[in-house]
């Protein structure tokens, strides 16, 4: 499994209060990205605190996940949308749809604590019931 296979990941952020947030990441080098807009609540909470964990799942097996705590220690405005741009390229072959340079930001993640865990599932599609 790696950040940066052929799917995006979800990221999670548990602030005091106990809401997740969810969104896509990619990695550069040893560090995680996470792009998304100033006014988030991803962005206002790290802002306040910037202790992260996230779980980032093989979309190919769901039972593969790496779990990490982290911190932002970095803040990179987008305003020309390249960040997101390189994001979008790699995973779909498209720009980022959403043109909104306003307010754009990529939150720089430094690992402090991960881990590997595969939970023995064989993973199979769900049966849908009509």
């Amino acid at each position: 499994m790696s950040v940066g296979g052929p799917a995006q990941p979800p990221s999670s952020r548990r602030p005091r209060s106990f809401d997740t947030h969810a969104g896509a990441v990619f990695r550069e080098g040893d560090r995680i990205i996470i792009c998304t807009d100033e006014a988030s609540l991803k962005a206002k909470n790290t802002r306040r605190d910037p202790r992260v964990a996230l779980s980032i799942l093989d979309l190919q097996d769901p039972y593969t996940e790496a779990p990490l705590h982290g911190r932002v220690e970095e803040r990179r405005p987008d305003r020309d949308l390249k960040l997101v741009d390189a994001v979008a390229q790699k995973y779909t072959g498209k720009p980022f749809p959403m043109r909104n340079p306003e307010g754009r930001v990529a939150l720089v993640i430094e690992a402090e604590k991960a881990r590997y865990v595969k939970i023995p599932f064989e993973h199979s599609a769900p049966a849908y019931r009509a």
